[in-house]
C-alpha cells in the first residue's frame, strides 16, 4: 500500500495515478484473505475474532484522541483592522 501511495505521488499522468491504484486492487484482497486466515488459524472458533478486532480498534481510537488532541496555544488569532 505504501509503493502505491509513493507511487501515485511521483507520477505526473492522471493515467499512470489510475494505474498505479490499480495495482493497489489486486493487492488488497489476497491481504485481506490473508489475515482472515491468520485470525482463523491462531484464534478460538467459540470467540469471534471479530470481538478481537473491535478491541484492538477501540484500544487505537482512545490513543488517538489523546495523541491527536488540538493545541489551542498553536492557534493563530484573526484579528480585523478597523
Amino acid at each position: 500500500m505504501a509503493i502505491c501511495i509513493t507511487g501515485t505521488g511521483l507520477v505526473n499522468a492522471p493515467i499512470l495515478i489510475a494505474a498505479m491504484w490499480l495495482a493497489h486492487s489486486f493487492k488488497l484482497p489476497i491481504m485481506i484473505v490473508a489475515v482472515f486466515k491468520y485470525l482463523d488459524t491462531n484464534f478460538e472458533a467459540r470467540l469471534s475474532s471479530i470481538l478481537y478486532l473491535g478491541i484492538i480498534v477501540i484500544i487505537f481510537s482512545v490513543i488517538a484522541v489523546f495523541a491527536l488532541k488540538k493545541d489551542n496555544s498553536q492557534m493563530v488569532k484573526n484579528t480585523t483592522i478597523e
